[in-house]
């Protein structure tokens, strides 16, 4: 059981997640609040869940983004990661201040803290936790500049989804360790059928999502480049009308078998109106 869900792969899981779905300012000028939820399965099992809220306001932005164990597997292994990032709105776009990882695994805990002064420069880092076991390979300053952290990715990825509706943008990634560039390719558009595991149905664009390491990942038998884990598949649909493209499904295969996670929840509250607006399918 404990090895349904390895921290290498709830990496993964959290990276496919935090790096397709978050920036939608170009979108909506007003005040909201977005919340969404998504039960993850591997090999048939509900193994974990993940939870977003955003807040969206005319000067400033906040993200939270969890992902935790089901109660099942929770019996047998305590893990989860949660990331945030805060920042102002200047002119329509997102500028990031702040952000970080919080995680808990095998009784470890870590946190990092990330403070941005310009996105051409590296950002201060502040890492509490203990030191890595095993070697990883070395990260450069270069490597750092012109970064966002892991929920700032989104900033290029959806934007370019729900602006363009095709998968065909990149954007480079520092998350206090790790070093990366995440990309969406090969889009599709399909329809998506009802099921007791999703709320979603309709028209959804499927991105094929990668990532190119940098520096910061474990050199010796990195769990990451098991071909397994490849190709990793995002369906992107619009569970409020005429909003922003969110993920709806996320897909791809893992040692102990295929992780499917679908959307479950979706709920949006105009920030002056005060009213939620769910997608009527």
């Amino acid at each position: 059981m404990s090895n349904l869900i390895p921290l290498p792969l709830s990496f993964k899981i959290i990276l496919g997640f935090t790096a397709v779905y978050f920036y939608s300012f170009p979108l909506i000028a007003e005040e909201y609040k977005i919340s969404l939820g998504y039960k993850v399965y591997v090999g048939g099992i509900h193994t974990a869940n993940i939870e977003y809220l955003s807040e969206i306001k005319s000067k400033n932005y906040t993200l939270n983004l969890r992902l935790k164990n089901s109660k099942i597997v929770g019996l047998f292994l305590s893990a989860q990661m949660s990331f945030f990032s805060e920042g102002k709105i200047i002119a329509g776009k997102p500028v990031i201040v702040k952000g970080g990882t919080d995680s808990v695994w095998r009784g470890k805990k870590y946190r990092i803290r990330l403070r941005y002064g310009s996105l051409n420069e590296a950002p201060a880092v502040k890492i509490i936790g203990p030191p890595e076991e095993r070697p990883v390979s070395a990260i450069t300053e270069v490597m750092k500049e012109n970064t966002t952290e892991v929920t700032g990715a989104i900033q290029n990825l959806v934007t370019s989804v729900t602006r363009d509706e095709k998968c065909d943008s990149n954007v480079r990634v520092y998350d206090g360790k790790r070093a990366f560039l995440a990309s969406l390719k090969d889009g599709v558009t399909v329809n998506i059928k009802r099921t007791n595991y999703s709320i979603y149905r309709g028209k959804a664009l499927r991105c094929r999502f990668v990532f190119q390491k940098l520096g910061g990942f474990r050199i010796d038998n990195d769990d990451d480049d098991k071909p397994t884990y490849n190709p990793i598949f995002v369906w992107f649909g619009k569970p409020f009308q005429h909003k922003t493209s969110l993920p709806v499904r996320i897909e791809f295969e893992t040692p102990t078998g295929r992780l499917i996670a679908h959307l479950n929840k979706a709920v949006i509250v105009d920030g002056k109106k005060n009213n939620p607006e769910p997608k009527k399918n």
